[in-house]
């Protein structure tokens, strides 16, 4: 039995910008899913237990990473560093689940199909991890977009200070 849990946060982490200085606070949500089996479960805890937790916990990460890759309100720019640290772990989990598509393709191209050449299973089954791996990694992109945009950044203490001063 396969449990499936989601987990949405509202809550805010300090912010800095590394081109100007600006600091503040970035106010968001973040949102995770977890999913847990007979063979994850931990000792002593429930699946539904651990399902709740692991989405909890990528809920937080998904929120505290919003607020790392979101624009500075002042000068516009973007942590690029933090951008690429991102978008490598992501794809990492994107090429392997198209890999695993495209050798299940591969697998099922030679037990079922007619007699096809295997420099030509092996191109099909590339072609289709590259497709599948492509595709997670857009929407994944898309939807992290559409929740950096979410994020308001706030004038910290000392930032409100100067402003008001200036």
């Amino acid at each position: 039995m396969r449990i499936e849990a989601s987990s949405t946060v509202a809550t805010d982490f300090p912010y800095a910008c590394g081109s100007c200085g600006y600091e503040g606070r970035g106010a968001v949500v973040g949102e995770g899913f977890a999913e847990a089996d007979e063979l994850r479960r931990a000792v002593g805890k429930g699946r539904r237990e651990d399902a709740l937790e692991a989405a909890e916990g990528r809920a937080w990460a998904d929120a505290l990473s919003s607020v790392a890759l979101a624009p500075c309100p002042r000068c516009g720019a973007r942590d690029r560093g933090a951008w690429r640290r991102w978008l490598a772990r992501e794809a990492v989990g994107a090429f392997g689940f198209g890999a695993g598509a495209g050798g299940v393709l591969a697998v099922g191209l030679v037990a079922l199909g007619p007699a096809l050449p295997l420099s030509r299973v092996l191109l099909l089954g590339l072609g289709a991890a590259l497709l599948v791996t492509g595709a997670m990694l857009a929407t994944t992109v898309r939807a992290k977009a559409e929740r950096i945009r979410g994020v308001r950044i706030e004038a910290g203490p000392a930032q409100a200070r100067r402003q008001t001063a200036s």
